[in-house]
């Protein structure tokens, strides 16, 4: 089963959505990793309600030097 940001439902059963991850990235990306992780967790908590989140959504961030 998949465990990423992407599949974390609100109380309707909507997924977050691969399009609501990628503009997070493209909104929030270029800062530090630190700030970009939390301010997904932000916006998935949020769009979880009351829903918990799984406890191992994994996301993986790479920065190009």
């Amino acid at each position: 089963a998949l465990t990423g940001p992407a599949v974390i439902v609100n109380p309707e059963g909507a997924e977050y959505g691969e399009k609501h991850v990628y503009a997070q990235v493209q909104r929030h990306g270029k800062g530090p990793t630190e700030e970009f992780l939390e301010r997904l967790r932000s916006v998935l908590e949020a769009h979880a309600k009351e829903t918990p989140l799984p406890c191992d959504v994994s996301v993986l961030t790479v920065r190009r030097l």
